[in-house]
């Protein structure tokens, strides 16, 4: 019966403080560095230049993975609606 008197009464549950903090990505990248390496002096030029790394190959990542998947799209396509042709693939390699 308590129980359902503290779900009647939500004032009994006001103890609980919670608190939604956003940790940025910087700071969490930093935390960690600084964890990983505590032995090290690290200075804020070094965490920027990681971050605009870190951000320069996944923009990178994704912009590969739209093309591929866009040109495996197209080529999925022309197979498709040429099926009934013959052609041949000529694929160069490096």
């Amino acid at each position: 019966m308590d129980n359902y008197r503290i779900l009647a009464n939500p004032s009994l549950l006001a103890d609980e403080i919670i608190v939604n903090t956003k940790i940025s990505f910087n700071d969490k990248l930093k935390e960690l560095i600084s964890h990983e390496y505590s032995e090290l002096y690290i200075p804020q030029e070094t965490y920027d230049k990681i971050n605009s790394s870190i951000k320069f190959h996944i923009n990178n990542l994704a912009i590969n993975q739209i093309v591929n998947e866009s040109l495996n799209i197209i080529i999925e396509q022309v197979i498709i609606n040429h099926k009934d042709k013959k052609f041949d693939f000529f694929i160069p390699f490096d």
